[in-house]
Protein backbone atom coordinates (compact mmCIF):
# COMPACT_ATOMS: atom_id res chain seq x y z
CA UNK A 1 0.00 0.00 0.00
CA UNK A 2 1.39 3.41 -0.95
CA UNK A 3 1.98 6.23 1.50
CA UNK A 4 -0.72 8.47 -0.02
CA UNK A 5 -3.36 5.80 0.45
CA UNK A 6 -2.26 5.23 4.05
CA UNK A 7 -2.38 8.96 4.82
CA UNK A 8 -5.82 9.26 3.23
CA UNK A 9 -7.09 6.30 5.27
CA UNK A 10 -5.76 7.88 8.47
CA UNK A 11 -7.48 11.20 7.73
CA UNK A 12 -10.81 9.50 6.96
CA UNK A 13 -10.60 7.45 10.15
CA UNK A 14 -9.80 10.58 12.18
CA UNK A 15 -12.86 12.40 10.81
CA UNK A 16 -15.16 9.49 11.66
CA UNK A 17 -13.89 9.05 15.20
CA UNK A 18 -15.86 11.15 17.71
CA UNK A 19 -14.50 13.01 20.70
CA UNK A 20 -14.88 10.88 23.78
CA UNK A 21 -16.14 13.30 26.40
CA UNK A 22 -15.79 12.80 30.12
CA UNK A 23 -18.90 12.41 32.28
CA UNK A 24 -20.37 15.75 33.49
CA UNK A 25 -17.74 17.75 31.59
CA UNK A 26 -20.26 20.58 31.14
CA UNK A 27 -21.04 20.87 34.88
CA UNK A 28 -17.58 21.15 36.41
CA UNK A 29 -15.45 24.16 35.49
CA UNK A 30 -12.18 22.47 36.50
CA UNK A 31 -12.77 19.70 33.94
CA UNK A 32 -13.24 22.10 31.02
CA UNK A 33 -9.49 22.33 30.28
CA UNK A 34 -8.84 18.71 31.22
CA UNK A 35 -11.00 16.90 28.69
CA UNK A 36 -9.57 13.40 29.01
CA UNK A 37 -11.64 10.25 28.91
CA UNK A 38 -12.34 8.52 32.19
CA UNK A 39 -14.67 5.59 32.51
CA UNK A 40 -17.97 6.73 34.03
CA UNK A 41 -18.89 5.02 37.28
CA UNK A 42 -21.88 5.23 39.54
CA UNK A 43 -25.14 3.40 40.19
CA UNK A 44 -27.41 6.08 38.70
CA UNK A 45 -25.11 7.24 35.90
CA UNK A 46 -26.80 7.28 32.50
CA UNK A 47 -23.42 7.56 30.79
CA UNK A 48 -22.19 4.44 32.58
CA UNK A 49 -25.33 2.64 31.39
CA UNK A 50 -24.43 3.74 27.82
CA UNK A 51 -27.65 5.68 27.19
CA UNK A 52 -27.52 7.16 23.70
CA UNK A 53 -27.81 10.94 24.29
CA UNK A 54 -24.99 10.91 26.84
CA UNK A 55 -22.13 10.49 24.38
CA UNK A 56 -20.18 7.58 22.97
CA UNK A 57 -17.71 5.30 24.71
CA UNK A 58 -14.37 4.16 23.24
CA UNK A 59 -14.78 0.78 21.52
CA UNK A 60 -12.52 -1.49 19.50
CA UNK A 61 -14.35 -0.45 16.31
CA UNK A 62 -12.89 3.05 16.51
CA UNK A 63 -9.29 1.83 16.21
CA UNK A 64 -7.25 2.57 13.10
CA UNK A 65 -6.80 -0.02 10.32
CA UNK A 66 -3.93 -2.44 10.94
CA UNK A 67 -1.70 -1.16 8.13
CA UNK A 68 -1.71 2.42 9.46
CA UNK A 69 -1.81 1.75 13.20
CA UNK A 70 1.14 3.13 15.20
CA UNK A 71 2.19 5.21 12.19
CA UNK A 72 3.57 8.74 12.53
CA UNK A 73 1.51 11.43 10.72
CA UNK A 74 4.40 11.82 8.25
CA UNK A 75 3.71 8.29 6.96
CA UNK A 76 6.67 6.54 8.59
CA UNK A 77 6.89 4.14 11.51
CA UNK A 78 8.84 5.56 14.45
CA UNK A 79 11.90 3.83 15.87
CA UNK A 80 13.89 5.10 18.85
CA UNK A 81 17.64 5.08 18.30
CA UNK A 82 20.45 5.46 20.83
CA UNK A 83 23.52 4.73 18.68
CA UNK A 84 24.63 4.42 15.05
CA UNK A 85 24.64 0.61 15.08
CA UNK A 86 20.85 0.58 15.41
CA UNK A 87 20.54 2.33 12.03
CA UNK A 88 21.98 -0.68 10.18
CA UNK A 89 18.96 -2.98 10.59
CA UNK A 90 16.28 -0.34 9.90
CA UNK A 91 13.65 -0.98 7.18
CA UNK A 92 12.86 1.64 4.51
CA UNK A 93 9.51 2.82 5.86
CA UNK A 94 10.90 3.74 9.29
CA UNK A 95 11.92 7.14 10.60
CA UNK A 96 14.09 7.56 13.68
CA UNK A 97 13.61 9.49 16.87
CA UNK A 98 16.85 9.97 18.81
CA UNK A 99 16.60 9.02 22.48
CA UNK A 100 16.58 11.87 24.99
CA UNK A 101 19.53 10.52 26.97
CA UNK A 102 21.85 10.69 23.95
CA UNK A 103 24.49 13.43 24.20
CA UNK A 104 25.22 16.13 21.66
CA UNK A 105 28.28 14.51 20.06
CA UNK A 106 26.63 11.13 19.54
CA UNK A 107 23.43 12.83 18.35
CA UNK A 108 25.38 14.59 15.58
CA UNK A 109 26.96 11.26 14.58
CA UNK A 110 23.53 9.62 14.37
CA UNK A 111 22.15 12.48 12.25
CA UNK A 112 25.09 12.27 9.81
CA UNK A 113 24.73 8.49 9.50
CA UNK A 114 20.97 8.83 8.94
CA UNK A 115 21.43 11.43 6.21
CA UNK A 116 23.96 9.19 4.49
CA UNK A 117 21.46 6.32 4.46
CA UNK A 118 18.49 8.54 3.55
CA UNK A 119 16.61 7.96 6.82
CA UNK A 120 14.33 10.70 8.15
CA UNK A 121 15.08 12.08 11.64
CA UNK A 122 11.95 13.24 13.49
CA UNK A 123 13.67 15.19 16.30
CA UNK A 124 16.74 17.03 15.07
Amino acid sequence: MTDDIKKRKRMIKKKVKPRFRRQEINKLKKLANNDRWKKPRGINSDKADKMKPNGVHPKIGYSAPKEIRFMHPSGYYETRVFNTQQLESLPENHAIRIGRTVGKRKKLDIIKAAEAKGIKVLNR
